[in-house]
């Protein structure tokens, strides 16, 4: 049985590990159950060894954990999500647009002539930039304290009274979730 297995940890792409035994003449598989490791080489051995494997991207936003079993010895990986972190897959998802707040829209609007296509009226101004759902639905803060969801042909879908100005900008996690912060001192997660 190897003694210890010492090796880094990767986002994505290659890595090695070492193990090392006390006799060379211990023999040894190297086996994982999750689908995104692959083992490169070698799968088996006698002794001391050099183990290669490769991880997957991650097209989730969330890390997962995993293992590579040698002779019952476990090597932990972690795979890293996104580093686009967790935005709704949207146009614009939150203020600035992207995790690097980049504020470039991905969409060409050099055809754009600056006609009114709608307008939302209600009773109040409006303190954040919108975020935009990838079902196309329009979220925004107002100072009489809703956010708003707006439909894309411009007509209310719903708003969420928090009762307090809303002057933060929402954000839209890729579960659908609205994250914003209002003036009574509360931060809201609402889906």
């Amino acid at each position: 049985m190897p003694s210890w297995i010492h090796g880094a940890v990767n986002r994505c792409g290659s890595g090695s590990f070492s193990i090392t035994t006390n006799n060379s003449a211990c023999a040894w598989n190297v086996s994982t159950n999750d689908s995104w490791i692959t083992i490169l080489s070698p799968s088996s051995g006698i002794g001391s060894a050099t183990i290669n494997y490769s991880i997957a991207a991650n097209p989730e936003c969330y890390s997962q954990n995993g293992s590579i079993l040698v002779a019952g010895q476990t090597f932990s990986i972690t795979q890293f999500g996104t580093t686009g972190g967790c935005l709704a897959n949207s146009p614009w998802p939150k203020s600035r647009r992207n995790s690097q707040n980049t504020s470039l829209s991905s969409v060409d609007t050099s055809g754009d002539t600056g006609a009114l296509v709608w307008k939302y009226a209600f009773n109040g101004n409006v303190a954040s930039s919108p975020a935009i759902g990838s079902d196309g639905t329009i979220y925004f803060g107002a100072f009489d304290g809703n956010l708003y969801a707006v439909n894309p042909d411009g007509s209310l879908r719903w708003k969420f009274a928090a009762n307090s100005p809303i002057y933060t900008s929402p954000a839209i996690a890729a579960n659908g979730t609205i994250y914003f912060g209002s003036d009574d001192d509360n931060f809201y997660a609402i889906h």
